[in-house]
C-alpha cells in the first residue's frame, strides 16, 4: 500500500517566496526527486506557491516524475494536457492574489501613516498602541527616561544594562538582561524625543 507522509510548513508558504527559506518544500521536491512520491495532496494550489517562478519548476518536478496532483477542488494529472493547462491557470491566479494582497496590505500601511497611525510592526519600548496611535507607556517609560538622564550624566551602556538588570526590567523580546546594542539603538533613536520616520511604498513619513 501507499506510506503516507505530511510535510506541514506552517505559515511559510505564505510568508516566502522562493524555495530557499521552506525548508519542508525543499525536503518535498528531493523526495520526488528520487522517484519516492507518486501521489500528492494539499489544499489548494496557493499551498504550493504564490511565485510563477517556483511554481513552474515545481510543475517540471511533477511532470517529470509522474506526480499526480489532489486538492479540495479536484485530481490533476499533469500528463494530462488540459490538467497541465488548468494548473499553470490556477498558479497564476495565486500569484495574482498573493500580488493584490500585498499591494492591499502597503495601501493600508500608507493610509495608517498618513493618518498619524504607526503604521503596523512592534511599538518601541517605552510606548504602547491604541487604535493604532503611540502612547507612552508609563510602566516602561520611566526606565527609559532613568536611562537617558544616567547616558546624560556620562555613564556608560555598561552601566546601563546593570541598571535595567537590577531593576528586573524585562524588554519587549522577554529578556532581563539587556545587549549593549539594545541600549545604544534606543538612546540613538529619535522615537524618544517625539519623532519617528518611516519610509513605505517610496515615501517618508514622519510620525
Amino acid at each position: 500500500g501507499m506510506k503516507s507522509e505530511i510535510y506541514n510548513e506552517g505559515g511559510k508558504s505564505s510568508h516566502y517566496e522562493d524555495l530557499i527559506n521552506r525548508e519542508k518544500m525543499l525536503s518535498l521536491v528531493n523526495e520526488i526527486s528520487k522517484g519516492y512520491v507518486r501521489h500528492l495532496f494539499f489544499w489548494d494550489f496557493s499551498r504550493l506557491s504564490r511565485n510563477e517562478n517556483v511554481s513552474m519548476y515545481l510543475k517540471l518536478k511533477f511532470v517529470k516524475h509522474k506526480v499526480k496532483l489532489y486538492t479540495k477542488d479536484g485530481v490533476y494529472d499533469l500528463q494530462n494536457t488540459s490538467d497541465k493547462f488548468v494548473y499553470n491557470i490556477m498558479s497564476s491566479y495565486s500569484e495574482m492574489e498573493n500580488e493584490l494582497r500585498r499591494e492591499r496590505s502597503i495601501l493600508g500601511k500608507v493610509k495608517s501613516l498618513s493618518d498619524g497611525k504607526w503604521g503596523g510592526g512592534s511599538v518601541n519600548f517605552g510606548y504602547k498602541l491604541v487604535d493604532g496611535y503611540t502612547y507612552e507607556e508609563k510602566s516602561e517609560s520611566k526606565y527609559v527616561k532613568e536611562m537617558f538622564k544616567m547616558y546624560d550624566e556620562g555613564k556608560s551602556t555598561n552601566e546601563i544594562r546593570d541598571y535595567l538588570r537590577l531593576e528586573g526590567v524585562v524588554s519587549r523580546w522577554g529578556k532581563t538582561i539587556w545587549s549593549l546594542g539594545t541600549i545604544m539603538s534606543m538612546l540613538k533613536n529619535e522615537i524618544y524625543i517625539g519623532s519617528c520616520r518611516k519610509t513605505m511604498d517610496g515615501k517618508e513619513f514622519i510620525i
